[in-house]
């Protein structure tokens, strides 16, 4: 889990291949689905400029959502 500069909550969902993001303020939740096929997420990392990275695990590949 990692929040952003903007306050917004960014969770991977390790079985779905997808990245999660929830608005405290709405509770309003969006998910994002990766490309990949069969991957496992477990880390994340908001950066300052609003991207958000995952390393996606058994495909030597790394997620970019934002900027």
């Amino acid at each position: 889990m990692t929040v952003d500069v903007e306050g917004l909550v960014w969770v991977t969902e390790i079985e779905a291949g997808e990245i999660a993001r929830l608005d405290p303020v709405s509770e309003a939740i969006r998910e994002f689905p990766l490309p990949s096929a069969r991957v496992r997420l477990h880390s994340i990392l908001a950066l300052p400029d609003g991207a958000v990275w995952c390393p996606e695990s058994g495909t030597s590949k790394i997620a970019r959502l934002g900027p």
